[in-house]
């Protein structure tokens, strides 16, 4: 069967790593780590990105305690979203998500997903104790 043949293979399709989405977080918080621990903002013009993706006003002014804790918020929304998509499966993380269905799918309980969850949590206290 031709069209068999050509299906695209689950393995490659383009859905979400819990790894990938867990270092995400880890970014976020690792931005606030470093802004908190120099006691310094980015400069302008990162501050000109880093406004659109926390959904600030072109001209919002951060302190860096301010600015912080909207990194730290960020990479907590990205861990609830994991715990969102793995609650139904007791908290068990699949390599990946599906992209229509959210539902976990791979292979299971894989060590480097657990791993990056965790990294991230440990990043993210780090960066918590400096605020």
């Amino acid at each position: 069967n031709a069209s068999a043949d050509t299906a695209p293979s689950p393995a490659l399709d383009s859905s979400t790593t819990q790894l990938t989405t867990a270092n995400l977080a880890e970014l976020y918080y690792r931005g606030a780590q470093e802004t908190l621990a120099r006691r310094t903002l980015p400069d302008a013009e990162a501050m000109t990105h880093f406004r659109k993706i926390l959904g600030a006003a072109d001209d919002a002014v951060f302190t860096v305690e301010e600015f912080g804790r909207a990194l730290v918020s960020q990479g907590d929304g990205v861990l609830l979203r994991i715990k969102y998509h793995v609650a139904g499966a007791g908290y068990r993380l699949f390599e990946q998500l599906d992209k229509v269905t959210g539902y976990e799918i791979s292979a299971y309980d894989l060590t480097w997903s657990y791993a990056s969850v965790i990294e991230a949590m440990r990043i993210r206290g780090n960066a918590v104790s400096l605020l």
